[in-house]
């Protein structure tokens, strides 16, 4: 039942990301390329990746560096690619997002997607942090941003940003991220504290369908034609 997977560059062989990227794609999803390095940056661009996420997290020592997003989106600019709407590619910011300015740090290099975890892990108040991520401020009164009904932007999906919440192992979690406001909910297959089996991912999904999926506005950029096998340079 998944919608979409993660294939990190750091970790996969360039000729393996490709087809992986193709076989995804074969299955009706698009999967999101992670990247850390304006070098990784190339080699997701070269394969074709039309999602692509800059992880701000240094995943060795889990230190943070903001402005991994802009390095990379320096480099994609570069060599004259456009992302965003009508680009050639979705780019996200992954880690690293506690406040709005975050977002709108992000926002104004072109980012489509932020992925945001310690933030509301450490929130004595996920909805009230995401609504702050959001934009949508922290008042409870009827009307104001939430546009007509009383009814709230978060939990409708509301959507201008997308939050992702990522590591659930049950239908518990699944299902209070969903409450939270969550427009992604993401499991892990790989060997780590949070992996899931098949089994428990089933459950994830299922808890996800019964609390009603949301289709929000996002816009990805329109599927280009397969690209041709990707022939690594004698440098690789």
């Amino acid at each position: 039942g998944a919608d979409t997977l993660l294939l990190m560059v750091s970790c996969l062989p360039v000729n393996d990301l490709w087809h992986l990227l193709s076989y995804a794609r074969s299955l009706g999803m698009e999967p999101l390329v992670e990247v850390a390095t304006p070098e990784e940056m190339d080699i997701a661009l070269d394969v074709g990746a039309r999602v692509i996420g800059v992880n701000n997290r240094n995943l060795h020592d889990m230190s943070l560096d903001p402005a991994r997003t802009e390095l990379c989106a320096a480099r994609a600019a570069k060599r004259g690619k456009r992302w965003g709407p009508g680009g050639d590619f979705a780019l996200c910011s992954l880690s690293g997002i506690f406040s709005r300015e975050d977002m709108e740090r992000y926002r104004d290099v072109g980012c489509s997607l932020a992925l945001v975890g310690e933030a509301l892990m450490r929130a004595p108040d996920p909805r009230a942090t995401l609504r702050e991520l959001l934009g949508k401020g922290g008042g409870g009164g009827g009307g104001g941003d939430d546009g007509g009904g009383g009814s709230d932007p978060v939990v409708a999906g509301y959507a201008t940003s997308v939050a992702k919440v990522c590591g659930v192992t049950n239908a518990e979690d699944a299902l209070a991220a969903c409450q939270a406001g969550a427009n992604l909910v993401g499991v892990i297959f790989a060997p780590s504290k949070r992996q899931v089996t098949v089994d428990q991912a089933r459950e994830v999904v299922a808890a996800v369908r019964r609390f009603g999926e949301r289709d929000g506005p996002t816009a990805f950029p329109a599927a280009p034609p397969p690209p041709a096998p990707f022939a690594p340079s004698a440098s690789e």
